[in-house]
């Protein structure tokens, strides 16, 4: 397995060459972190590595429900436990894991994915990207469909 700093160059040189905007984070949890968008996309993720995992990147991506959580909130409680349902499924047929946070009033979703290193490859990491964007985005899509266009619901690296 590569060093964080030499697996930090590698991805950061696969985005830059797919044109993604990079920035860097810090936690003292983390081996390191990257944001990376790519605005002609859509796409928002941030990229990272545990500091007690060095065997797996972590790929996340939220959905912040923002000026749409009171219309969620206002919905009957079976149409929101419905809706909620209907997100879920879909989002389990997208090859990603999803949490609504907080689970019993969700305010937005987290889509993620892990690769662990012996699987790393440029495809394959560009692929989880994409995947994890079309999971926040799908969110939102859902979102927008329900109650019509607000506001765009934010999509955020986690």
């Amino acid at each position: 397995m590569p060093q964080p700093r030499e697996l930090e160059k590698k991805l950061r040189t696969w985005l830059t060459d797919e044109e993604y905007l990079i920035k860097s984070q810090t936690n003292p949890a983390a081996a390191f972190i990257l944001v990376a968008s790519n605005p002609a996309a859509g796409i928002s993720v941030t990229i990272s590595q545990n500091a007690k995992h060095s065997d797996r990147i972590e790929i996340t991506s939220q959905m912040m429900f923002g000026e749409y959580a009171k219309k969620v909130n206002d919905l009957p409680k079976q149409e929101r436990e419905d809706f909620f349902w209907d997100l879920r499924f879909s989002l389990v047929t997208s090859d990603v894991i999803f949490a609504m946070v907080p689970p019993e009033n969700p305010q937005s979703v987290v889509v993620m994915k892990n690769i662990w290193y012996d699987g790393l490859t440029k495809d394959h990491f560009m692929t989880a990207i994409q995947r994890v964007g079309e999971g926040a985005l799908l969110c939102s899509w859902k979102v927008v469909h329900k109650f019509g266009y607000l506001e765009p619901p934010r999509l955020a690296a986690t």
